[in-house]
C-alpha cells in the first residue's frame, strides 16, 4: 500500500477508535486490521499519543493535535448549567460535536431539549466557526423534516451550543425494517427526506453529509433531518472539508464522487447522497458493495466502479418482498451518476421522478419512446382498458385522450391569440395620445404616454384581467427602464396579485413577475425582499422554462443582492448555482453576467487586483454578444473601470469611466438615475487624483440628476451628497463639506428607519470632517452614534461597523487617550478576521493603526508582527505605489527604530515620507506625519544634513 494511502487508513481507523470505550475499541480494531499487526500498532501507537498528551508535548503533528483534542472532548458536561438548560445526559457525539439531553432547569416551563456543544475544540477556531455556521444555518431553515434551532448561544468557557428540538426516533433505514415497511411506505417516507433537503437547497445550503443517523423518523413516522455541522453555502470560501481541519468531515460510504476527489460541491453532492439513501432503502445493502470497503478501496469505488442496478441485487438477495423494477433501478442510478452533471439537476427534480413512479407515470430518467409511454399509460388505465374488450377500447381510449388534449392545445392557443389581440388594441388607443390630432399640435412625452396607460387600465380592461396582468407587467418594466422604480412598484404589485389569482399557462409567469419584481427591489436597496422574491424567482423559473436560462439569471440577481447587502459568501453562492444550472448548455450571455457579478463581488471585498480580469472577461464576452452601447457592456465596462481605479491605475481608468459616462448619456439620456451614478463614479477617481473642483462638478451634476429623477428627499440624493462632501473636504473646504454631510444626514433621517446603515454612514463621515477641523470631542461623539445606529440595525459586528470601531479608536489615539482607544481598535480586528477574507483593505487599515498606538505606547515588540502583517495585505492588494502602502511602511520605520534597527529603519521611514508628500502634497496630514517621523528619527540619529532636509519639505507645506 502506497505511504498516503496507508496514512489515511491509519488516519481513518484512530478517527473511529479514539471515540470508543476500551472494549470496543479493542473489538473494532481486532475486526479491521484483520491481522496487520503492523497496521494495528501504528494507531495504536496515535491512541497512545494522545493519552500523554495531556502531561507532555510528545505528539506534534497534526493527528497528534486532535488526539489530544479528542481526549479533552470526553470529559462529561452531564449535570453542568447551559444558560436556562441543565444537562441530563448524553445522546450522541462526533467529531465535531457532543449532543447532550437537557432540561429546562428555571420556572418559566418543562422542557426536554437537545443541546450540541462544540468537542473539544477540535482545530480551535476553525471549528468553532464551522459551529456557529451550523448554528446561522438552521436558524435560517424552517421546515416540518428538519429540526428546529430553538437558541443558542456560549457558556461561561466560551463554547458555543445550539440548542435543538429533541428527536426521539429511529435512523431512516432501522426504522424502515423495524417496522416492516414495503416499497410504496418507503419511497413515500424518501419523498419526505427529499422535500427537506430541497428546502435546505433553496436557502443554498448543501447538507453534505446525508446518512441514515442523520435522518431519524419519529414515532408518528415523520422523518427529521438533522446535523447540519458541515452543511455549507454551496462552499463559499471554496475549502474543501476533507483536509480542512486534519480529520474527515465526511461519511465515505455515503459520500459522492466530488466528495472523495476533493473536487467542488454543489447541490448535486446532495442528489447523489440520497440516490445511496434511496439504494440502501430499496436494497438493504449499499453500492459497490461498500459495507465491505475500507479507505482507499472505498474512494476508488465510489470514484469509479459502476453500481449494480438495485432490482438485481434485490433478485440476487431475496430479502425484499418487492423487487425495484426498471423505472426504479433508472431514477436511482441517475441520482448516482459519477458526473454531477449527469444527475438530477436539483433534489426536487429526483423527488418528482419518484413520485412519477409512485403514479404510474413515466420516469423521466428513462428514454420517453412512444412503446414506454403507452405501456404506462395502459398500467395507469388497466381497468379501463380491460373493460373495454382489449385492442379496440385502448384504440378509443386513447384517441379521446390525444383529442381533449387537443381541444386543450387549440384553446390555449386561441386563448392566447385573443390577449394579444386585446393588447394590440389597447395600445392603439393607448398612442393616440401622441397623434399630433390628439395632442392639438402639444409635444407629448414618453412618461405622458405611459401615464395616460396607466390610468386607463382599471377602466378599459376591467374584465379581462390576464391581459391587464401583460399589460402592468411590460408598463412596470419600462417606468423602471427611465429611472421611475418608485412608480413601476405598485403596478408590478398589482400585476403579480392578478397573475397569482389566476396561475394557469401564458406569460408572463408568476416567474417572471417575481423576477422582475425581485430585481426592482434590488435596485430599490430593499434587498431583504429582493432576496426573498429572487430565490422563489429561480425555483418558478427552472420548472416554467425548463429549457432556458432564465433561472440563471434570476440567480445573477440573487449574487448581487447578496453583495449589496453585504453577504458576500452567500453571493459567491448563488454564482456558483447559476454555473450549475447552465452547466448542460453553456450560455455566454449567462458566463458574462456571471463574471460581471463576479467581479462586483470581488471589489466589494477589495479585491481590486482579482476584479480586474474578471470584469475584462466579461466585457470581451459581451462586446461578441450585443453592442458596445448596450446596458450590459456598459456596466461590464464600468466594473473595469473601477478594479482599475481601485488600484490606483487612474490613468487608465479614466478614459474607461468617462466612456461609460459618454454611453449612458447616450443611452439613458442626461438626467437618468444610471447616468448620475456614471457621474458619481468619475467624481471619485477625480477626487483620487487631486482634481478636486472637476471632482466637485461631476458630483454636483450627479446630485442635480437625483434631485431631478427623486425629488430632495431621496436615499440617492442623500449618498451624492456625501459623496460631494467628502470631495469639499479632500480639496480644503471643511466648513462647506459639514454643511453638504449635515443635508445628506437629515434626508436620510427624515427617510430611513431609525437603525438604518445609511444613517450611521453618515455621521461617521461627518465625524471624518470634524476630525480634520481638530474637533476630537465631536468627532468621537459622532463616531459613538454611528455605531449606536448600526447596533439597532445590522448590529456591530459586521464589516461597516469595525469600521466605525476603528475610527473611533483611532480618534481616541489621536487625543492621546490610548487606553481607551486599544479596545476598540482590537474589537474591530477580531471582527474583521472573523468575517472578512485572510487579506483585506479593511483589516491591513486596522492593523496599522493598532500598530501605530503600539509604538506610541513603547510596545514596539507587540507592534512589529502587525504592521509587517498589514503591510504584506497592502502590498498583496494594491499597487506598488499606492498611499496607504507607504503609511504602513512609515509606521513600521518608527517601530524598528524604537527597537533600536535603525539599519532597518532608515530607508523605510525616508521612502516613504518621500513618496507621501510627492503623492498627497506636503499639506496632507499623512504626508506631514512620515515627514515628522522622518526628521525626528534622523535628527535622534544625529544627522543632522538629513533631518534639515525634511524640516525644509515641513516648512514647504503649512
Amino acid at each position: 500500500m502506497p505511504d498516503r494511502e496507508r496514512w489515511q487508513r491509519v488516519q481513518e481507523l484512530f478517527d473511529t477508535a479514539a471515540a470508543l470505550d476500551p472494549a470496543a475499541r479493542d473489538r473494532y480494531l481486532t475486526e479491521t486490521c484483520a491481522g496487520d499487526a503492523e497496521l494495528r500498532s501504528e494507531v495504536e501507537t496515535l491512541l497512545e499519543a494522545g493519552r500523554r498528551a495531556a502531561d507532555d508535548e510528545f505528539i506534534t503533528g497534526a493527528i497528534a493535535a486532535v488526539a489530544q483534542e479528542l481526549a479533552a472532548g470526553t470529559a462529561s458536561w452531564e449535570g453542568r448549567m447551559v444558560g436556562p438548560y441543565r444537562l441530563v445526559g448524553e445522546l450522541a457525539h462526533g467529531g465535531m460535536g457532543m449532543v447532550y439531553l437537557a432540561e429546562r432547569a428555571d420556572a418559566s416551563y418543562e422542557a426536554q431539549v437537545a443541546i450540541k456543544l462544540v468537542r473539544g475544540g477540535i482545530a480551535g477556531p476553525e471549528l468553532v466557526r464551522r459551529f456557529l455556521s451550523e448554528r446561522q444555518i438552521l436558524a435560517n431553515l424552517a421546515h416540518p423534516n428538519i429540526a428546529r434551532l430553538l437558541d443558542g448561544g456560549t457558556t461561561e468557557d466560551g463554547t458555543p451550543y445550539l440548542v435543538m428540538e429533541r428527536i426521539q426516533g429511529e435512523p431512516i433505514d432501522e426504522y424502515c425494517d423495524t417496522h416492516e415497511l414495503n416499497q410504496r411506505q418507503r419511497l413515500d417516507l424518501f419523498c419526505q427526506v427529499c422535500d427537506a433537503v430541497h428546502h435546505a437547497h433553496r436557502h443554498l445550503v448543501v447538507h453534505r453529509d446525508i446518512k441514515p443517523s442523520n435522518i431519524l423518523v419519529t414515532a408518528d413516522g415523520a422523518p427529521k433531518l438533522l446535523d447540519f455541522g458541515v452543511a455549507t453555502l454551496v462552499d463559499p470560501e471554496g475549502t474543501n472539508l476533507a483536509t480542512e481541519i486534519g480529520v474527515r468531515m465526511l461519511t465515505p460510504a455515503y459520500a459522492s464522487p466530488e466528495q472523495v476527489l476533493e473536487q467542488p460541491i454543489t447541490t448535486s453532492t446532495d442528489v447523489y447522497s440520497l440516490g445511496v439513501l434511496l439504494y440502501r432503502l430499496l436494497t438493504g445493502s449499499l453500492p459497490y458493495g461498500l459495507n465491505k470497503l475500507r479507505g482507499p478501496q472505498l474512494a476508488r469505488a465510489i470514484a469509479e466502479r459502476q453500481p449494480e442496478p438495485p432490482g438485481r441485487v434485490v433478485a440476487r438477495s431475496g430479502q425484499r418482498a418487492t423487487r425495484p423494477g426498471r423505472d426504479l433501478d433508472a431514477v436511482v442510478l441517475t441520482a448516482l451518476e459519477k458526473d454531477p452533471a449527469r444527475r438530477y439537476a436539483s433534489v426536487e427534480a429526483f423527488a418528482d421522478d419518484v413520485r412519477r413512479y409512485l403514479h404510474g407515470m413515466p420516469v423521466r430518467a428513462r428514454p420517453a419512446t412512444t412503446r414506454y409511454r403507452l405501456g404506462k399509460f395502459v398500467a395507469r388505465h388497466r381497468r379501463s382498458v380491460l373493460a373495454g374488450a382489449g385492442a379496440v377500447a385502448l384504440v378509443v381510449c386513447l384517441t379521446g385522450f390525444y383529442v381533449v388534449r387537443l381541444e386543450r392545445e387549440r384553446d390555449f392557443a386561441n386563448a392566447e391569440r385573443q390577449k394579444y389581440a386585446e393588447v394590440s388594441a389597447f395600445l392603439e388607443r393607448l398612442f393616440r395620445v401622441a397623434d399630433p390630432t390628439e395632442a392639438h399640435g402639444r409635444s407629448v412625452t414618453a412618461r405622458e404616454v405611459l401615464d395616460s396607460a396607466v390610468a386607463r387600465l382599471p377602466h378599459e380592461l376591467a374584465g379581462q384581467p390576464e391581459v391587464r396582468a401583460a399589460m402592468l407587467y411590460t408598463l412596470g418594466g419600462v417606468y423602471t427602464n427611465l429611472g421611475l422604480r418608485r412608480e413601476a412598484l405598485p403596478l408590478l404589485q398589482q400585476g403579480f396579485t392578478l397573475r397569482r389569482a389566476d396561475p394557469g399557462r401564458g406569460s408572463p409567469t408568476i416567474g417572471d413577475y417575481l423576477y422582475r419584481l425581485g430585481d426592482l427591489e434590488l435596485v430599490l436597496a430593499q434587498f431583504d425582499t429582493a432576496e426573498s422574491l429572487l430565490i422563489n424567482a429561480a425555483n418558478r423559473l427552472e420548472a416554467e422554462y425548463p429549457h432556458e436560462d432564465k433561472a440563471a439569471f434570476a440567480l445573477l440577481d440573487l449574487a448581487n443582492a447578496y453583495r449589496r447587502a453585504g453577504r458576500l459568501a452567500a453571493g459567491d453562492s448563488a454564482l456558483d448555482r447559476a454555473m450549475a444550472d447552465v452547466r448542460n448548455a453553456p450560455n455566454d450571455s449567462v458566463i458574462a453576467g456571471a463574471f460581471v457579478s463576479r467581479s462586483a463581488l470581488y471589489l466589494a471585498e477589495g479585491r481590486a487586483v482579482d476584479a480586474e480580469p474578471a470584469a475584462r472577461q466579461a466585457l470581451e464576452r459581451y462586446r461578441k454578444l450585443f453592442r458596445a452601447d448596450d446596458p450590459r457592456t456598459i456596466t461590464a465596462m464600468n466594473n473595469l473601470g473601477q478594479a482599475l481605479y481601485r488600484q490606483s491605475r487612474y490613468t487608465e481608468a479614466e478614459p474607461i469611466m468617462r466612456q461609460v459616462l459618454t454611453l449612458r448619456q447616450r443611452v439613458d439620456g442626461t438626467n437618468h438615475p444610471q447616468t448620475a451614478t456614471a457621474w458619481n463614479n468619475l467624481a471619485a477617481l477625480l477626487r483620487a487624483e487631486g482634481r478636486y473642483d472637476e471632482a466637485a462638478d461631476a458630483a454636483r451634476h450627479a446630485v442635480a440628476i437625483y434631485r431631478t429623477t427623486y425629488g430632495q428627499k431621496h436615499e440617492r440624493v442623500a449618498v451624492a451628497l456625501s459623496n460631494l462632501a467628502s470631495i469639499l473636504l479632500a480639496g480644503g473646504k471643511p466648513g462647506e463639506a459639514e454643511r453638504t454631510d449635515r443635508q445628506a444626514l437629515q434626508i436620510e433621517m427624515d427617510i430611513l428607519p431609525p437603525g438604518h446603515i445609511d444613517i450611521a454612514v453618515l455621521y461617521n463621515n461627518l465625524a471624518h470632517v470634524f476630525e480634520v477641523q481638530g474637533r476630537w470631542h465631536e468627532a468621537e461623539r459622532s463616531y459613538r452614534q454611528a455605531l449606536a445606529v448600526i447596533a439597532k440595525g445590522t448590529g456591530v459586528d459586521t464589516q461597516t461597523g469595525s469600521i466605525f470601531l476603528a475610527n473611533l479608536g483611532g480618534a481616541l489615539a489621536h487625543e492621546g487617550r490610548y487606553k481607551e482607544a486599544e479596545p476598540e481598535l482590537r474589537h474591530a480586528l477580531a471582527i474583521q478576521r472573523k468575517i472578512l477574507p485572510a487579506q483585506h483593505a479593511t483589516t491591513a487599515t486596522t492593523l496599522t493603526t493598532l500598530g501605530d498606538l503600539l509604538v506610541n505606547t513603547h510596545r514596539a515588540a507587540e507592534a512589529e508582527p502587525l504592521l509587517r502583517e498589514a503591510l504584506e495585505m497592502r502590498t498583496a492588494l494594491l499597487k506598488p505605489d499606492h498611499w496607504a502602502i507607504q503609511v504602513t511602511r512609515s509606521v513600521l520605520g518608527e517601530c524598528l527604530a524604537d527597537l533600536g534597527r535603525p539599519a532597518e529603519a532608515a530607508p523605510l521611514l525616508a521612502s516613504s515620507a518621500e513618496a507621501l508628500q510627492k503623492r498627497l502634497g506636503p499639506n496632507d496630514e499623512r504626508a506631514r506625519t512620515a515627514l515628522q517621523r522622518a526628521e525626528h528619527f534622523y535628527r535622534a540619529q544625529g544627522d543632522s544634513a538629513q533631518a534639515q532636509a525634511f524640516r525644509a519639505e515641513l516648512a514647504a507645506g503649512k
